[in-house]
């Protein structure tokens, strides 16, 4: 089995449903409440593990009962969890999440995550050159994200970078990087972007540059532009799609697909999950992406 890693957050995810999302000084009235658990880097270790890929997540958490209820759940999904450290005197990051049937909005506070510093992370190096494939986003400090890239590119190991959320991130991190993965608002903030020819940029990433576009499908570039498009269903939750596609194209790709297979069976997963509320407990199964495989 595939040995994948990702270096990333542990939240807890406070949702709540809306028919409408607020604007700015607006208040509308909620359908339903959720508490659930949440985090990039745990949503992505919890979509791999579902997909049968061995996952190992390093992360930080606090002492507080949301982070007990992380930890038990990740557990639960089959994660190894023993490069997780407990900070005393921190809370558990939490990520405050508004959700309508075709989009949503989340504000994250970072909590026990931003102790994941470089030096917890050049610690763990050793543990981190056991695996396969390595991805984090940046729900952890910018200098710990360029930590990893740096150990990856050391090492020899696949490494895949999400920047987000949205911030400022320094070239070496994407020079390190063999697969960046972004969404149309984070493209936008990359070295080379153009407004009047958006996808010219995945020319200049050749095979490495991979664009999700919610509903209209992901793009990447082989030679030559390709598109690859999103399945057909209508969504009740797009909260951890991302995430999703994150953690089926590091479990394909580890397990020696072309970018092209994987991106395909990512976008599968990714899909299948917006069928279900919740970032972690809607996420797929590997026999249910297989299901749909075989129904095509």
């Amino acid at each position: 089995m595939s040995r994948i890693g990702i270096v990333g957050s542990i939240n807890t995810d406070l949702v709540s449903y809306v028919d409408k999302m607020p604007e700015a000084g607006e208040t509308v009235s909620g359908t339903s409440f959720k508490i659930t658990n949440g985090g990039k880097g745990a949503n992505v270790a919890v979509a791999a593990a579902r997909l049968n890929g061995s996952s190992k997540l390093f992360g930080c958490v606090g002492c507080d009962i949301f982070s007990e209820s992380a930890i038990k759940n990740l557990e639960k999904e089959n994660v190894d969890i023993t490069c997780v450290e407990k900070i005393k005197d921190e809370y558990c990051g939490t990520a405050q999440i508004i959700v309508t049937k075709k989009t949503n909005s989340i504000v994250v506070c970072e909590g026990a995550n931003a102790r994941l510093t470089p030096e917890k992370i050049y610690s763990m190096e050793e543990e981190l050159a056991k695996l396969d494939i390595i991805a984090t986003q940046l729900e952890i400090p910018i200098k710990s994200a360029e930590a990893v890239s740096e150990i990856c590119r050391k090492r020899n190991i696949a490494f895949l970078f999400n920047p987000s959320p949205v911030k400022k991130v320094p070239e070496k991190i994407y020079k390190n990087a063999d697969y960046i993965l972004v969404n149309e608002i984070e493209i936008q903030y990359m070295e080379g972007y153009d407004s009047s020819n958006p996808l010219n940029i995945l020319e200049k990433y050749s095979g490495r540059l991979i664009l999700t576009k919610g509903k209209e499908g992901v793009y990447f570039y082989d030679k030559k532009i390709k598109h690859i498009p999103a399945i057909d269903l209508k969504p009740v939750d797009t909260t951890g799609a991302g995430d999703t596609f994150t953690g089926a194209l590091m479990v394909s790709l580890s397990n020696g697909k072309s970018l092209e297979e994987s991106i395909i069976f990512a976008n599968t997963a990714a899909g299948l999950k917006t069928l279900k509320q919740g970032a972690q407990t809607g996420m797929p199964t590997l026999k249910e992406v297989n299901s749909y495989f075989r129904k095509l």
